[in-house]
C-alpha cells in the first residue's frame, strides 16, 4: 500500500472515530436531563455522523461505519472514566448539581439504560441514512444515457 492509500485510510478511520465521538456527545447531553437539549443534540449529531460516513466506495463507507460502531463503546467508556457525563451533566443542569452533588445512581442507571442504546441506536441509523445518500441516483444515470 502507497502513501495515498494509508491516508486515505486514516481519512476513513478519522471519520468513523468522529462519527462515533459524535453520538457519544449526543448521549452526554441527554445524560444532563433536558428534552429539549436532548433532542436538539439528536437532530445536530445523526447529520453529522452521515456527513461523516457517507463515501461512494462500498468498502471505504463499511470501514468508516464498522470504526464508528467500534469507537461509540470505547468513547463512551473513556468519557465516563475521565468525568466527561459528569462535566456535561453539571454543565447543563447545575441546579441539580448544587441540591443533590452531582448524578446518583438512578441517574446513572438511565444512561445506561436509555441514553447508550438511544445514542446507538441513532448511530445506526446514520449508518443506513449514509449508506442511502452515498448510494448513485438511478434517475441521473438513465437521464445521462439517454442524452
Amino acid at each position: 500500500m502507497n502513501a495515498r492509500g494509508f491516508a486515505r485510510t486514516g481519512t476513513d478511520l478519522l471519520c468513523g472515530i468522529l462519527a462515533g465521538a459524535a453520538a457519544v456527545l449526543q448521549s452526554a447531553v441527554a445524560f444532563g436531563g433536558k428534552i429539549g437539549l436532548s433532542i436538539a443534540a439528536a437532530v445536530i449529531a445523526v447529520p453529522i455522523a452521515v456527513l461523516l460516513l457517507r463515501h461512494p466506495v462500498c468498502l471505504r463507507r463499511r470501514l468508516r461505519s464498522i470504526t464508528a460502531l467500534l469507537t461509540y463503546p470505547l468513547t463512551a467508556f473513556l468519557m465516563i472514566r475521565l468525568g466527561g457525563y459528569d462535566a456535561v451533566f453539571a454543565l447543563i443542569n447545575p441546579a441539580y448539581v448544587r441540591e443533590f452533588g452531582g448524578p446518583n445512581v438512578g441517574d446513572a442507571g438511565g444512561l445506561f439504560l436509555l441514553y447508550f442504546p438511544g445514542a446507538l441506536i441513532l448511530l445506526l441509523l446514520a449508518v443506513l441514512l449514509a449508506r442511502e445518500f452515498s448510494k448513485p441516483d438511478k434517475r441521473s444515470e438513465s437521464t445521462e444515457e439517454s442524452s
